[in-house]
C-alpha cells in the first residue's frame, strides 16, 4: 500500500513540475529552420506607419511597392541567399536573430537588417523588425 502511495505521489509530482508555465517569449523549435518558402500571413508595417505619422499610406507608393504584403512569398535557400517577388539578397541566423541584406541596397551604407525571431516552428515563423529605434513591426509567415 505504501509503495502504491509513493508511486502516485511521484507521478503527480512529475505532472506538476512538467506542466509549469515556462514558455519563453521567443519560441524556437530545435528541428525548425528558416530554409524554405514562406508566405506572409500578417504584416503590420503599413499600419504602424499610419499610426506613427497619421499619414494616408496611399501617399507612400514607394514603400507600398517594396514592402512585403500578406500573400507575398520569400524563399530562404540553404546557401544563405533569399528571394522575394522583387529582390534577392543574403541571410544568416544566429540564435533568435535573423539577419537579411538586400542585393539592391548600397553595400557601403546598409549592412544587415536584424529581425528578432519570436516564434519558429516547422510551419510558422513570427518576426519583429525594429526600424532604427523609431518603431517596430511584426511579420507572421507560414511555410508552404
Amino acid at each position: 500500500m505504501s509503495f502504491m502511495a509513493f508511486a502516485m505521489l511521484a507521478v503527480f509530482s512529475l505532472a506538476f513540475v512538467s506542466c509549469g508555465d515556462d514558455d519563453d517569449e521567443n519560441e524556437i523549435a530545435a528541428e525548425a529552420t528558416v530554409v524554405g518558402t514562406w508566405e506572409i500571413t500578417e504584416n503590420n508595417f503599413q499600419l504602424k506607419i499610419k499610426e506613427l505619422l497619421g499619414a494616408d499610406i496611399e501617399d507612400w507608393e514607394e514603400d507600398e511597392e517594396e514592402s512585403l504584403k500578406v500573400g507575398d512569398r520569400i524563399t530562404f535557400y540553404e546557401d544563405g541567399t533569399y528571394r522575394t517577388k522583387n529582390e534577392t539578397g543574403t541571410w544568416k541566423k544566429s540564435g533568435n536573430v535573423l539577419s537579411v541584406k538586400s542585393d539592391i541596397l548600397d553595400e557601403d551604407v546598409i549592412t544587415y537588417t536584424n529581425m528578432t525571431i519570436k516564434k519558429l516552428t516547422t510551419k510558422e515563423m513570427e518576426l519583429t523588425l525594429n526600424v532604427e529605434g523609431y518603431f517596430s513591426y511584426d511579420v507572421k509567415m507560414r511555410k508552404i
